[in-house]
């Protein structure tokens, strides 16, 4: 079930609301409960948001979930500098070469 609208839902059919090409349909009236999750959020924050040359700022990837129970991040995280942005690592992110990172590396 696909919605927009988080929360917690019963989705029921009715006795005779299913049938099939061969003429068979549900004979008793059938209901499940659906939870439709709130989305987790990313946010990225600067710290300080403007320097000056040769200077650093701190980047914070901040993960955010709404929801009762705990989510599995399924895929990669990938944070990708934005165009003629230099890293600490001298690193040109135009040409898509790693950005250094506090606890690794990041690209």
């Amino acid at each position: 079930m696909l919605s927009n609208i988080s929360g917690s839902y019963t989705n029921t059919i009715a006795a005779g609301a299913v049938a099939t090409f061969e003429g068979v349909s549900n004979d008793e009236p059938s209901s499940a409960r659906i939870v439709i999750s709130t989305p987790p959020t990313v946010s990225k924050q600067f710290a300080p948001a403007v320097i000056a040359p040769n200077t650093v700022s701190t980047l914070t990837i901040v993960l955010g979930n709404d929801n009762a129970s705990a989510y599995t991040l399924s895929a990669v995280l990938t944070d990708t500098c934005r165009r003629a942005r230099r890293s600490s690592s001298g690193g040109d992110a135009e040409r898509g070469q790693d950005c250094r990172c506090g606890h690794g590396r990041g690209r």
